[in-house]
């Protein structure tokens, strides 16, 4: 066995590389900088309100669909009993 094939072998175990790092590397491709600052683009007031209106929407209409059809499903149990 020669040295270059133990080098060749020991590097891959030699690195501190975890599962996650090399999955998110072969997402992205690269790796990436988290900068905190200011926004570069804007968003406009309304359209704050209209995302934020649909993301409420969205979050709740489940739930909103449960309470308002809870009768349906006790009324289905009794009649079964």
């Amino acid at each position: 066995m020669s040295l270059n094939s133990i080098v060749s072998k020991a590097l891959p175990l030699a690195r501190k590389t975890t599962f996650l790092n090399q999955v998110r590397n072969a997402a992205y491709g690269q790796e990436g900088i988290v900068l905190s600052s200011p926004p570069t683009v804007r968003m406009p007031f309304a359209e704050k309100i209209i995302m934020g209106t649909g993301m409420c929407l969205a979050i709740l209409a489940i739930p909103a669909w449960v309470l308002v059809n809870a009768k349906h499903y006790s009324a289905k149990k009794n009649e079964e009993e």
